[in-house]
């Protein structure tokens, strides 16, 4: 792979705080534009608070009701969706640049006039509610709920799991109020991509030039206080399959260290070619499928190990896991396999300069996960210079089976 850039984003500075950033590129005549908005499941205080804020504002606006913003959408061949993550609440609109201009007053509405009736409101509860109850017949999702307070800290709003009385418990109001207070008045910024012309630019400026901006929240970043390691595992009633969730934790994405580290993670199992797949997966035959990953964010950091497997089989997939933890610290990769991770990386790079859409998108998420200014070229340079010793030292720092925190569901 030779030198590779990150495109930057032309930005439009608007008089009422708003920001709009912008990239071009691409053969087609379609665009894609994304609201971002600070304040999400944290902010809210409970996740099903800040979901259904996200998911009930295109259910009705004062001078619409859901059914007419659907057709609209249709007819002109247009796809919005709303939806909340850990600190942000997230508008997409893909639609044709032919199209855009006529579907932006819905944008607009879904933003500032959103009606939340209480017929809607009552079905997305009651769906939350029986989403829970099917998450919770799952291996794998107990076995997370078991982790997160493990590696996060009991007392940490992303361990915590509600029950269905607790979104039983949400009114409409604490619903709108959110949305009054993120959406309807927050800062707004605002990443168009695709091949589009200046009279869209202007068209979308304009839209957010009409948007209010009267206060919105900040973000409550609280940093993770992992547990002490240790392992626990818990039980659903009738499972033939059991869930491993292992975590260790890892510096943050500022450390020097974080992005080396990300490289010898997908040494370990972040790619088909990978130490854990090929004993875990291809030799021993445990399971059908194991990752490994480094999930970093302005929280904290921490390496993570799943899989799935035969009951029988937990301890002795632990202890491989462990074994090639073990092993990357101590032993040098072999120069296909080194080849091969730098292969896999460098293509994974190259994806995200693929389209307009993949460049704003990481630019996106550069501000919403909090990615370093340079990050994006620090992962290229370090793409360069990988070599075997930087993963030992990677292992052999941070993989250590003796930090590990373990939940197991069978």
């Amino acid at each position: 792979m030779g030198h590779i850039e990150l495109p930057g984003l032309s930005v439009v500075e608007l008089p009422d705080g708003h920001t709009l950033q912008y990239v071009r590129g691409g053969s087609q005549d379609v665009n894609q534009l994304v609201l971002i908005w600070e304040g999400g499941m944290i902010e809210a205080g409970m996740p099903t608070v800040a979901r259904l804020a996200a998911s009930l504002s295109r259910e009705g606006t004062k001078s619409r009701s859901g059914a007419e913003i659907s057709e609209i959408l249709d007819f002109h061949g247009a796809i919005l969706g709303v939806c909340a993550d850990r600190h942000h609440t997230v508008l997409t609109l893909s639609s044709l640049n032919s199209m855009t201009r006529h579907v932006l007053p819905v944008v607009r509405e879904i933003v500032s006039e959103a009606t939340f009736p209480d017929d809607a409101f009552q079905n997305f509860r009651n769906l939350e509610a029986k989403n829970l109850l099917l998450s919770l017949s799952k291996v794998g999702v107990l076995a997370n709920n078991t982790l997160m307070p493990m590696i996060k800290g009991e007392q940490h709003p992303e361990a915590y799991v509600p029950s269905v009385d607790d979104i039983m418990a949400v009114t409409a109001g604490q619903v709108s109020g959110f949305y009054s207070s993120v959406m309807a008045s927050g800062r707004c910024w605002a990443y168009l991509g695709g091949n589009f012309s200046d009279a869209l630019i202007g068209d979308v400026s304009a839209m957010l030039m009409s948007l209010p901006v009267s206060g919105g929240v900040g973000q409550k970043v609280m940093p993770y206080t992992p547990e002490a390691p240790g392992r626990r595992t818990v039980s659903l009633d009738g499972s033939v399959q059991a869930a491993v969730d292992i975590a260790i934790p890892a510096p943050l994405r500022t450390h020097p260290d974080y992005v080396p580290l990300r490289f010898a993670v997908i040494a370990l199992g972040g790619y088909f070619g990978s130490r854990l797949m090929k004993n875990i997966r291809e030799e021993k035959g445990y399971t059908y499928g194991v990752n490994a990953s480094l999930n970093g964010t302005r929280e904290g950091s921490f390496i993570r190990v799943t899989a799935q497997t035969d009951p029988k089989f937990v301890d002795l997939l632990i202890d491989e896991v462990y074994c090639e933890m073990r092993r990357l610290a101590a032993e040098p990769m072999s120069d296909d396999e080194l080849f091969r991770l730098r292969q896999f990386i460098s293509l994974s790079l190259l994806e995200n300069l693929d389209t307009p859409f993949s460049i704003m998108e990481f630019h996106r998420l550069q501000e919403t996960v909090g990615f370093p200014g340079d990050y994006f070229s620090d992962m290229v340079d370090w793409c360069h210079r990988l070599d075997r010793d930087v993963i030992m030292r990677m292992a052999s720092e941070y993989m250590r089976p003796e930090s590990a925190r373990v939940a197991v569901c069978l």
